[in-house]
């Protein structure tokens, strides 16, 4: 009996020391095609499949993550585990999915595969079919035990055509997440190729170029506003998500129609211009 714990000590520690250098292995090849840090594709390829990764299938990079808020937890708690559940319904709904879990972390290549299990890189119904399988492991983590649920957001690239179109993908899914969440806050979901011109807004964002064109067009509105309290940068503001219909815009505000008109009118005047320039 005195010399089995010792054999089985160091049987242990072998055996750590083999999944060690394993989870090592994965990490590098997993951060080699994030970043595309391979010249030969084929190479890269059978790397993948050595560790068990079909990637001649298109991949769409997605990444769950803290809020930068958010505080770290006593290891062993519900929010401590927050990774690990989120690569258990990834690995559930995707069982072929490549994922990195962290802390605050996790990152995965989603195959995009059709209804009918056949890849269409050039689909968009296919994109879709992702983003719907998306929101059901991010609607089966909020439902589960959603008291112990940290704050996050998820960020969504589009899908490549091929292996080399991965490292893009993967800048996506960080440009989307960093976007989204100004735009529309946490605990939602993010895709890149929905963020529409709002990419090119915050490429924009910081300088002064962007800060001018604002101050020329509605910087009369601005002003207005802080003299009278008017409201009638929201009044603008509704009355183009609503298209132009003034009885939605009208409802959106709570205003009679009569007040709105009047309002509209005192836009147009304060701008100089007419609400039905294209240009505006």
């Amino acid at each position: 009996m005195g010399q089995v714990v010792p054999i089985l000590a160091l049987e242990f520690a072998r055996e750590k020391e083999r999944s060690d250098v394993e989870n090592r292995y994965q990490l590098e090849a997993f951060m080699d095609v994030l970043q595309g840090n391979f010249q030969q594709p084929e190479e890269m390829l059978v790397r993948a499949r050595l560790l068990g990764y079909d990637l001649t299938t298109p991949q769409v990079v997605t990444i769950f993550e803290l809020h930068s808020d958010e505080p770290e937890h006593p290891p062993g708690s519900p929010k401590a585990q927050w990774s690990r559940r989120v690569r258990d319904e990834l690995l559930l709904a995707w069982p072929s999915c490549w994922v990195l879990h962290e802390a605050r972390r996790v990152t995965a290549l989603l195959p995009l595969i059709t209804a009918d299990n056949h890849s269409n890189p050039s689909g968009s119904d296919n994109e879709n079919i992702l983003l719907t399988r998306v929101e059901r492991v991010h609607a089966r983590l909020q439902q589960n035990n959603n008291a112990a649920l940290p704050a996050y957001s998820i960020g969504i690239g589009r899908a490549p055509g091929n292996l080399q179109g991965i490292p893009q993908s993967y800048r996506e899914a960080q440009q989307a997440l960093e976007i989204g969440r100004q735009l529309f806050g946490e605990n939602k979901i993010h895709p890149f190729a929905h963020l529409g011109i709002y990419r090119l807004l915050f490429l924009l964002k910081g300088q002064s170029e962007l800060n001018d064109f604002y101050q020329e067009t509605l910087g009369p509105l601005l002003n207005a506003d802080t003299r009278g309290d008017s409201n009638l940068i929201n009044t603008l503001e509704a009355y183009f998500r609503s298209n132009g219909n003034l009885s939605e815009t009208a409802r959106a505000m709570h205003f009679h129609r009569n007040s709105l008109l009047y309002r509209l009118g005192r836009i147009e005047e304060t701008l100089g211009r007419s609400l039905d320039d294209p240009e505006l």
